[in-house]
C-alpha cells in the first residue's frame, strides 16, 4: 500500500503525530510520502526527503504542486489534514487517479470563532451565521470522503454524529523509541516540582490554575512551559513578583522538554470541560507519563479511557478543588508519585505508543481500504 499524507504543517514543525506515525512507525507497513507547506517557498521543492509546496498553492495550486514532485496515480490513498481547501481539490481528482480519500481533523478550527465569540460576547450574530455556512461546506466534504480520522473518538460523536463512513479515531500519543525509561534522578532533597507545557489563555483557565498554586501553603514550583504571549502570559509574569514559586518559561524543543520533564514530581494537564476542548487530545500530559510522572487531569473522555486514581490526581476545573488536590499532592511521599507515573506510564505506552497507533491505523486502512488499484481493476 502507498499512502499520502497531505498536512497543514510547516516542514520545520516536527509535529509530534506526523512524524511518529507516518514519518517513522507507518514506514514499517507501506509506503509513504508526507507533504508540508512552507510560507516561504515560491516553488514545490523535494526537501530533505520531505515533499514541500508553497503555501500560496493551499487554496487553488495544490495538485500541480504535488504533481511537480511525485506522480499521483501510483498512491492507494491520500489523508488530508484539517485543510478543506486541500480536500476539495484532492476528491476533485480522485477519479482521475484512483486514489482513496480520508481527512484527518485534530481541532473545531472553525467552531473555535463561534465558541470564542460566545464567551467574549463580540460579533456574536456575524459568526454563528459564517459558522453554519462553514459547518454545512465542511460536513458534505467529509461525507464524500472515503474515511475519516478524527483526533478522538468524542470529537467524531460531537460534531459528525450521523457519519456513515468508515471512521477510525487517530490521537496524539508519544514516540517511546525516543523515550529515556532510565529511572528517574534523586531529588529528594527538595520540594515538589510542578510542570504545566503549551498554551496560556483564558479560554483554557490558566488564570484559575494559577490562582489555586497561588494558594498553596508550602515549598513548591510551579514551572509553565509556553510559546503564548498575550496579556494572561503577563499577568502570570507580573505574579512571579510576589510569588517566586510560579515562574513562566518560553517554549522548549520537545527532545529538551522531555529531559527537562524527568526532573519534575508531578505535571498539570487540566483541560476545560467545555464543547472545545473536550474532544482534544492533550498531546502533553501523555508526554508527563512517558517522562514517568503522574499529572493532574480532570474526568475528560480521553483522560479516563487512559488513568484512574491509581496513575493520576482526579480534580474538577475550580479553584477549589484545585487547591485541595494541590494539598493532597504535596502530602504524598515522593516514592507514591513515581509508582503513579510508573503505572501511567505502561497505559500510554500500551494504547498510545506511534508505534501502535501506526499499526492500527494500517489494519483500518486494510480492512476498509485496501489497494485502491486492485479494487478499481
Amino acid at each position: 500500500m502507498r499512502i499520502l499524507l497531505i498536512t497543514d504543517q510547516a516542514p520545520d514543525s516536527n509535529h509530534s503525530a506526523i512524524e511518529g506515525i507516518f514519518r517513522r512507525s507507518l514506514k514499517d507497513f507501506a509506503q509513504v510520502d508526507v507533504i508540508y507547506f512552507d510560507r516561504s517557498m515560491e516553488k514545490p521543492k523535494n526537501a530533505e526527503g520531505k515533499l514541500v509546496l508553497p503555501y500560496k498553492y493551499k487554496r487553488r495550486r495544490t495538485m500541480d504542486g504535488i504533481g511537480a514532485l511525485t506522480d499521483l496515480a501510483t498512491y492507494d490513498v491520500v489523508i488530508v489534514r484539517n485543510f478543506f481547501s486541500v480536500l476539495k481539490q484532492v476528491q476533485s481528482h480522485r477519479k482521475q487517479y484512483g486514489y482513496r480519500v480520508g481527512f484527518w481533523e485534530s481541532f473545531p478550527h472553525s467552531f473555535r470563532r463561534i465558541y470564542e465569540a460566545r464567551t467574549t460576547g463580540h460579533a456574536v450574530l456575524r459568526k454563528t451565521v459564517e459558522y453554519a455556512i462553514k459547518r454545512r461546506r465542511e460536513r458534505r466534504l467529509i461525507e464524500r470522503c472515503d474515511f475519516y480520522l478524527p483526533i478522538t473518538a468524542t470529537y467524531k460523536t460531537r460534531f459528525h454524529p450521523d457519519l456513515q463512513i468508515p471512521c477510525h479515531p487517530l490521537p496524539m500519543g508519544v514516540d517511546f523509541s525516543r523515550i529515556d525509561i532510565s529511572p528517574l534522578p534523586d531529588v529528594s532533597d527538595r520540594g515538589i516540582r510542578f510542570i504545566y507545557v503549551g498554551a496560556v489563555d483564558r479560554l483554557r483557565r490558566i488564570d484559575l490554575v494559577v490562582s489555586a498554586f497561588s494558594r498553596v501553603k508550602g515549598d513548591f514550583v510551579f514551572d509553565l512551559y509556553t510559546p503564548s504571549r498575550n496579556e494572561l502570559v503577563e499577568e502570570i509574569r507580573t505574579r512571579t513578583t510576589t510569588d517566586a514559586r510560579i515562574r513562566v518559561h518560553p517554549a522548549r524543543p520537545r527532545d529538551e522538554l522531555f529531559r527537562s520533564m524527568r526532573e519534575y514530581d508531578v505535571g498539570v494537564g487540566l483541560i476545560p470541560e467545555t464543547p472545545l476542548y473536550e474532544v482534544s487530545s492533550p498531546t502533553k500530559t501523555l508526554e508527563y507519563y512517558a517522562a514517568g510522572i503522574p499529572a493532574i487531569i480532570n474526568r475528560l473522555p480521553e483522560y479516563t479511557s487512559l488513568f484512574n486514581e491509581h496513575s493520576a490526581f482526579l480534580c474538577a476545573l475550580t479553584e477549589r478543588d484545585i487547591l485541595q488536590t494541590l494539598t493532597g499532592v504535596m502530602q504524598t511521599s515522593r516514592a507514591r508519585l513515581r509508582e503513579m507515573g510508573n503505572v501511567g506510564r505502561q497505559a500510554v505506552s500500551a494504547k498510545r505508543d506511534y508505534a501502535v497507533l501506526a499499526a492500527g491505523l494500517f489494519r483500518f486502512l486494510e480492512e476498509n481500504i485496501g489497494n485502491a488499484h486492485e479494487a478499481i481493476r
